[in-house]
């Protein structure tokens, strides 16, 4: 029997990495031979997000108001980063209570689990950090999409475009805040008021958060099957594209 020859598709795949995280002189030597990318990136071929927001399923239980609980809780790992988060935490503690876990922080979860160890701050904590290593264009984690899976208001630090991306009311954002202090001084205010800090869980009456970070893979193969894949142009500079479009911020 003979079996047709297909044509090979390099695929550029960076998931879980991004541009400061990237050897820049490692890519050059690809322009031209890179057919297809797979990335965070919304303008990859293949778009391979840690998350989704898709319609609800089952029924939602809006969470019982428990202002005994701490305020802020975070899980990090890498302490010194390019976006500065570890900076901006020092100073929000100053201000409001926050439980650090992690290799970073002094506490420690009893989960070996990820999943599992949101689930338990969320029983500890009000709010969670979802700040990112790196401010980068479209560049969002677990770190958001795991808390907005359980009964934790995520407070976001990053690149993406959360208000396009996001249903509204479902994040706090520190960019619209002018320092950490004024950041502080609202989740004190949401924590304290019941009405305020569970208006912020209505977007899951219809809507839900779900981890797929290997859903991309079924795109893929879709993709190879084209009858014009064989047709896809190289890109002819796959180094710009990566590191000159991502649009990274490093904070001095």
């Amino acid at each position: 029997m003979n079996i047709p020859k297909l044509e090979l598709l390099l695929l550029f795949s960076l998931t879980k990495k991004h541009p400061p995280n990237t050897n820049v002189n490692s890519l050059t030597p690809l322009n031209e031979k890179i057919h297809l990318t797979a990335t965070y990136r919304r303008d990859s071929n293949i778009y391979a997000p840690y998350g989704r927001i898709e319609k609800r399923t089952k029924p939602f239980k809006m969470p019982a108001f428990n202002p005994d609980r701490s305020s802020v809780c975070w899980l990090v790992s890498h302490c010194q980063t390019n976006s500065k988060r570890e900076e901006y935490v020092q100073i929000l503690k100053q201000y409001i209570d926050v439980e650090v876990y992690g290799k970073c922080g002094d506490k420690s979860c009893p989960h070996k689990l990820v999943i599992d160890c949101y689930s338990w701050m969320a029983e500890r904590c009000m709010f969670y950090l979802s700040f990112e290593n790196s401010v980068c264009k479209d560049y969002s984690t677990e770190k958001l999409y795991y808390a907005l899976m359980t009964d934790m208001v995520p407070i976001v630090m990053g690149g993406d475009d959360y208000a396009k991306h996001l249903p509204p009311h479902s994040y706090i954002d520190v960019a619209n805040f002018s320092s950490p202090k004024q950041l502080a001084q609202y989740l004190h205010q949401v924590g304290r008021t019941e009405s305020s800090y569970l208006s912020y869980f209505k977007w899951k009456e219809k809507c839900e958060a779900t981890f797929v970070p290997y859903y991309w893979f079924c795109d893929l193969c879709y993709v190879l099957h084209w009858p014009e894949a064989k047709t896809f142009i190289p890109h002819a500079d796959i180094s710009s594209w990566w590191f000159g479009e991502s649009k990274c911020a490093f904070v001095d």
